[in-house]
């Protein structure tokens, strides 16, 4: 049956385990038993489990993954919090059961998204996606065109980012896909969003403004143009409108490089305040040149190159208002901005984030003094700390999802 990914199988006491018998494709009566598990993951247990994204739908009640091995599958789970992350609750009844094999990872960690309390959205790394409609108890696999590389919900108001590729995988399209009953019926947009071939994001600050970010696709070995399309709407995906970002590569294969000649990432904290961080080449996993630039009229136009945010490679800026912002990365610590980018800084002392020099992750500013982020464990350096700050990034305190030891 190829990838044979099972949604959690309901009613089974905890801690225990579950036998399924299941027809393999291309026989006429031959059968598959296998045994999957229906605990939920322990991020406190030993088998190295990791939290994903953390999502929140306020300062107070928010979402996390848990993904933990089990045998031969990855079993991922909700833990709920309703104090703005300091304490932990599992919701899912049995983990989401997921056996990895006939497609390649779109991300590096399971995606959720809520939009009430009730109704919410899980993207597992192969970009399937699954949605809930009982506060993340259960789930249920939804039919997608293609692998979903973003997701964006606005109250009933949903948007996701397909992308599809040929079997070589060589030539991709993406797609924008929109409902306005919480998921439950989609439709394609029109006019679709000019969206280069591949690296496409999207953001959504608000109902109406969206931006999708991709690259261009004018890339050869003696021009290498990894120029981004940024595209946006201001009207609900009505008309979309084509900007140009201060991102560009190599000139005609000269050794000169220039802003985002190897990836960007876009932030917003409102429909017109943007953040967008051009990269260079990365030298390791812990230094690599970026390139800030702001804008202060939904990307019109661009201010000067504020320069590197912080050391490690890649990562994703997080902004919560014009003046506040932070970021994590490869090997590196949580940087904050307090002056709209002009000047960063470090709020965790001594690398207590990055105790494995493996990095952080800053997720989501729900407003301009909530944010939260996930590093290492300084004892098993697996990825269960959640980092959060009540105060804009001034100041970061850690906590655990799930149970303490």
């Amino acid at each position: 049956m190829g990838v044979l990914s099972l949604l959690a199988i309901c009613g089974a006491p905890p801690n225990s385990s579950i036998q399924a018998t299941l027809p393999v494709l291309g026989t006429s009566q031959a059968s598959l038993t296998i045994t999957l598990p229906t605990a939920v993951p322990d991020p406190t247990a030993s088998s190295r489990p990791t939290v994903g994204e953390v999502r929140f739908l306020d300062s107070i009640f928010g979402w996390a993954l848990v993904s933990q091995s089990c045998g031969d599958w990855t079993c991922i789970a909700v833990y709920e919090s309703q104090d703005s992350g300091a304490n932990w609750t599992p919701r899912t009844v049995t983990p989401l059961i997921v056996k990895y094999g006939d497609r390649s990872w779109v991300r590096p960690s399971p995606m959720v998204r809520l939009a009430t309390k009730d109704i919410g959205w899980l993207v597992d790394e192969q970009g399937k996606l699954y949605s809930t409609l009982d506060g993340a108890r259960t789930w249920r696999e939804e039919p997608t065109e293609g692998v979903v590389v973003g997701l964006e919900a606005e109250a009933n108001s949903v948007w996701r980012l397909e992308k599809a590729c040929s079997s070589s995988d060589t030539t991709c399209h993406y797609t924008l896909m929109m409902s306005d009953d919480y998921g439950q019926n989609w439709r394609q947009a029109q006019p679709l969003p000019p969206i280069g071939p591949r690296g496409a994001s999207l953001i959504r600050p608000s109902p109406e403004t969206a931006y999708i970010i991709s690259q261009r696709g004018e890339t050869t070995l003696e021009n290498w143009k990894p120029d981004p399309v940024l595209a946006r709407t201001a009207d609900g995906g009505r008309s979309w409108t084509t900007l140009s970002p201060p991102c560009s590569g190599y000139d005609n294969g000269s050794t000169y490089e220039s802003p985002g000649s190897s990836g960007w990432d876009l932030a917003a904290s409102s429909p017109r305040d943007l953040w967008l961080v051009c990269q260079g080449i990365a030298a390791s996993g812990a230094q690599q040149p970026k390139h800030l630039f702001r804008s202060t009229d939904g990307g019109d136009t661009w201010s000067k190159d504020f320069g590197t945010p912080n050391a490690g490679a890649g990562g994703y800026t997080v902004a919560g208002s014009p003046t506040r912002a932070c970021r994590g990365g490869s090997r590196t610590s949580i940087a904050c901005t307090r002056d709209g980018g002009q000047t960063w800084f470090v709020p965790i002392p001594d690398g207590a984030d990055n105790p494995y020099d493996g990095g952080v992750t800053v997720y989501q500013f729900s407003d301009q003094r909530h944010a939260w982020a996930i590093g290492q464990d300084k004892d098993s350096g697996n990825y269960t700390v959640l980092w959060r700050t009540l105060d804009g990034g001034e100041s970061w305190s850690p906590t655990r999802v799930g149970a303490a030891r």
